[in-house]
């Protein structure tokens, strides 16, 4: 491949710096949805007292599910870009492949001391300025994390 112009070059260079804010702009989200669909099986689903309320409470999980998937696609979409652009291995290994795995929502029970045997995905240790704009009930995620 010819070397950019340099022009092209900081054209680039914005624009990664541009995928890197979308990425943690889905990675904030996904956190705030599995985080919010943990905490809607275990004080909704798990102690539903009949089958409409565990209806409803399934319907609200399967909404933020679909929140989960659109921003799990959106964070891909801007890696994909992040190695196109040739980000540094640094960038690519702070923002790793999103898997499937990697966006399970969290549903065991924690014990006194915060913790469990669940151990959590790469995308809660992922430091991004807008984790000071989480919800307090994430910090029950964020503080179980080795």
């Amino acid at each position: 491949d010819a070397p950019l112009a340099p022009e092209l070059q900081r054209l680039a260079k914005q624009q990664l710096q541009l995928e890197i804010g979308q990425a943690n702009d889905a990675l904030h989200k996904l956190r705030i949805a599995i985080g919010h669909k943990s905490m809607v099986f275990r004080t909704e689903v798990c102690q539903a007292t009949n089958y409409a309320k565990r209806n409803r409470s399934y319907d609200e999980t399967r909404k933020l599910q679909v929140s989960i998937s659109f921003n799990a696609d959106a964070y891909r979409n801007c890696r994909r870009a992040m190695v196109a652009l040739d980000a540094k291995k640094e960038t690519l290994e702070m923002y790793q492949v999103l898997d499937k795995d990697h966006l399970k929502a969290v549903t065991s029970v924690w014990n006194d001391r915060g913790s469990s045997n669940e151990v959590l995905s790469w995308i809660w240790n992922v430091k991004t300025a807008r984790k000071k704009e989480s919800p307090p009930w994430l910090d029950e995620c964020r503080c179980s994390i080795p």
